[in-house]
């Protein structure tokens, strides 16, 4: 039943974020949409930025989980702005609201172990070090996460995937240039 409860509160909240702006949310809005009382959202939540980090942590958590099955650049990256694309007023509240950087971590820390793993694959037999593909993953993860900011404040365009096919693309050959090129 805690589970239950808990999603049922956070599906409230993200329900509420998707009609109207973070900084315009309360408790009271949240605990009148689920049907709990006050006391059992402070069980589960601190306060309204605490159950937007946790559900941030939750989806940056359901994506690493597939971890193991990564494929491409491509296919993973569209798998992480699912929620971008799903719940576009509900990002562009986050992203306008003095908690843009819970989005931003969440974008930066669900990318880094994807392109980090989709990296080690790709560089299986090579020669770098794990801090050469830690810096590579950063750059990767970075880059990733800046564009997809900028596609967020640009209105984010409803060919979206398409850019993901282009970003992944720039991805897939800088990683094939450096597996073709020794930095030592």
């Amino acid at each position: 039943m805690a589970n239950f409860t808990k999603a049922a509160i956070m599906e409230s909240f993200l329900r509420l974020l998707n009609e109207k702006k973070f900084d315009k949310i309360t408790i009271k809005d949240i605990v009148s949409d689920c049907g709990v009382s006050r006391k059992t959202f402070y069980y589960y939540f601190e306060d309204i930025y605490d159950i937007l980090e946790k559900y941030m942590a939750d989806l940056t958590e359901e994506s690493i989980k597939s971890i193991d099955n990564v494929q491409t650049f491509e296919t993973e990256l569209i798998k992480l702005i699912g929620f971008i694309t799903d719940n576009k007023r509900a990002v562009y509240h986050i992203y306008n609201s003095v908690s843009r950087d819970k989005l931003e971590d969440y974008l930066y820390e669900s990318s880094m172990p994807v392109i980090k793993a989709i990296i080690l694959k790709k560089l299986d037999n090579s020669t770098y070090s794990s801090d050469d593909i830690d810096i590579i993953s950063k750059v990767c993860a970075n880059a990733f996460t800046g564009s997809i900011l900028r596609l967020i404040k640009d209105g984010m365009p409803d060919n979206i995937e398409y850019m993901i096919k282009l970003i992944s693309t720039i991805f897939d050959d800088a990683v094939n240039a450096i597996q073709n090129r020794s930095i030592n």
